[in-house]
């Protein structure tokens, strides 16, 4: 399952419920099995409360959950009596002790790239664009501006706190525009001192390096029916680039960064110890996936792995695996999911078809969730709060839902208006 909540126009809680599926021919379904309203307090134990009401229709208990993932709010990963804990609880009073709970990789990225403490740069920027969006009349001399200096872009980027990717989008552009943008703040008597004063540019340049970097990560981690292992592969692959970054930096490298390395006078030691910090954010943060890494390798590289550690209900048929060359021959030249589909059968090999299925199942992030929060402001939006939640929730359903509608046997159904 991924959960997730959001506020809707009128302000009322809105928990998303999604559910994962998979058949033995590894055909994987993604459905919005409710979006439940939560009128009241929104505490741990009424979450727990609205996914234990949602998952009886479908005859569905904690016995059959995988895997849930949440945002990191306290109510959803809370270690006491979080929305996470309380369905874990559940699932293990049911004797189910293989589900796997984990918050949102791609939020924990985003916290990750919170921690990097440069306010002195992104005060400046959020001021000067604020200054320049914020009203109609600068947001249009300014445009006017920028096509009389034949300048490489028409216009900046807003910057959204929400929308992090936006971040890294903004500070590139506000980069290339530096000199406009400040010859235009004079015109206006709103000078901004900082885009006189080299360390600050060189520090907007090390960030507009950085984000880049980052979006491109976050890009990577989005999109529907990815694989949990696979997401996992990608920040540790994250994390040792940051690594080989940081070690560079100090030697004074900047191969990485080019836009940084078109500065005069670059303070490295400064830089290496914020890519220091961002180094140790993210091993700090993924813990949960960490803890679930085994099972993610014996998942996605079957054939690398050391027999004398694997569980004992995979050793024999890992064993078996290994031993057959055509086989590894086949895994080097198809996808995953297809290898497992087409090779791994479960009258050959039940444990590991089985390891596979399950490991098929796990959402990683809550992305499909804030799909879904995208389309609702859409669908309840300041025109249109008379909607009703029962009709919201149908409208999203069918915006979501991978099964397409039979339109000729809906026709088929109704019956003609008889002419008078």
């Amino acid at each position: 399952m991924a959960i997730d909540e959001s506020t809707d126009a009128t302000d009322t809680a809105q928990l998303a419920i999604f559910i994962r599926g998979i058949d033995d021919k590894y055909n994987i379904t993604e459905e919005m099995a409710a979006l439940v309203p939560l009128k009241d307090i929104t505490k741990a134990r009424d979450l727990y409360e609205a996914v234990k009401n949602t998952l009886q229709p479908f005859s569905l208990s904690f016995a059959d959950i995988s895997g849930i993932v949440t945002d990191g709010a306290p109510a959803m990963i809370g270690k006491r009596d979080g929305l996470a804990k309380l369905v874990e609880d559940g699932a293990i009073a049911s004797q189910n002790f293989s589900m796997i709970k984990s918050h949102c990789i791609v939020h924990q990225e985003n916290l990750c790239a919170k921690a990097l403490n440069m306010a002195n740069v992104m005060q400046v920027v959020i001021k000067a664009v604020n200054f320049i969006m914020s009203k109609g009349l600068n947001h249009c001399q300014f445009q006017e501006f920028l096509k009389f200096m034949d300048a490489e872009y028409e216009d900046i980027i807003y910057f959204s706190e929400v929308r992090w990717l936006s971040q890294g989008k903004m500070l590139a552009r506000i980069y290339d525009l530096r000199n406009e943008i400040k010859s235009f703040m004079e015109y206006k008597t709103k000078c901004v001192p900082e885009l006189d004063n080299e360390n600050w540019l060189t520090d907007l340049a090390f960030l507009v390096d950085l984000t880049t970097h980052l979006n491109e990560l976050n890009m990577h981690l989005q999109g529907e029916n990815q694989l949990i292992s696979t997401m996992f592969q990608t920040i540790t692959a994250f994390k040792m680039k940051l690594k080989l970054s940081h070690s560079q930096m100090k030697a004074k490298n900047l191969m990485h960064f080019s836009t940084l390395a078109k500065r005069t006078s670059v303070n490295t030691e400064k830089y290496a110890a914020l890519l220091f910090n961002l180094v140790q954010e993210f091993q700090n943060r993924f813990q949960d996936f960490r803890k679930n890494q085994p099972p993610f390798l014996i998942f996605a590289t079957p054939f690398s792995e050391d027999i004398n550690i694997l569980p004992a209900n995979l050793q024999m048929e890992c064993i078996e695996l290994q031993s057959d060359i055509q086989l590894k021959e086949k895994f080097d030249h198809v996808s995953l999911m297809d290898f497992y589909k087409v090779y791994v059968p479960r009258e050959k090999y039940p444990s590991l078809h089985n390891h596979a299925l399950f490991m098929s199942l796990l959402f990683g992030s809550t992305y499909i969730c804030e799909q879904l929060f995208s389309r609702m402001k859409h669908t309840k939006n300041k025109t249109r709060t008379k909607i009703s939640d029962e009709h919201l929730e149908h409208s999203l359903r069918i915006a979501t839902s991978s099964i397409k509608a039979n339109m000729d046997a809906l026709v088929a159904e109704k019956q003609c208006q008889a002419s008078h």
